[in-house]
């Protein structure tokens, strides 16, 4: 138990476990939200979306955060206009951008020499890894989501 405790004495470790409780606990509260409204291939394509930004991001040098983001917001604006007019059905296209944006990630990611290791550090990462920047960015947008389900 002694050995434990001493584990836990690192920043390291401590940082590593207070981002896997908040990231737990967000995924959670997101996680009964999407069950409840019956959205988990949208939020899988979604999520799949983010691969072609962060591709993207790295490629260009800025925060794959934010190139996530925009993607994935394209994507959904994308998928509201195609699927507003009702010829379409959301299923098929959230098919299609899922397929799409994936595809299109693989390709960008196959133009970079090299870029396979990099880019599967950057999308699994490692919770060792956390620094006090991704804990308060977790932070921060694990409150902007809770904020959004409560409203």
């Amino acid at each position: 138990m002694r050995h434990l405790v001493d584990l836990y004495a690192a920043g390291v470790m401590r940082r590593a476990l207070l981002e896997a409780v908040l990231v737990g606990a967000l995924c959670g509260a997101v996680g009964a939200h999407v069950v409840l409204r019956r959205l988990p291939f949208f939020t899988i394509t979604v999520a799949h979306a983010t691969f072609p930004g962060i591709v993207l991001a790295s490629i260009l040098g800025v925060g794959t955060l934010l190139g996530g983001l925009v993607f994935a917001t394209l994507l959904v604006v994308a998928i509201h206009v195609t699927t507003g007019n009702r010829d379409l059905d959301t299923n098929t296209a959230v098919g299609v951008a899922l397929a799409g944006s994936f595809g299109l990630g693989v390709m960008l990611q196959s133009t970079q020499d090299g870029f396979a290791k990099d880019l599967a550090a950057i999308l699994v990462g490692s919770v060792l890894t956390v620094d006090d920047a991704a804990v308060r960015t977790t932070v921060i947008v694990g409150a902007l989501v809770l904020a959004l389900l409560v409203l």
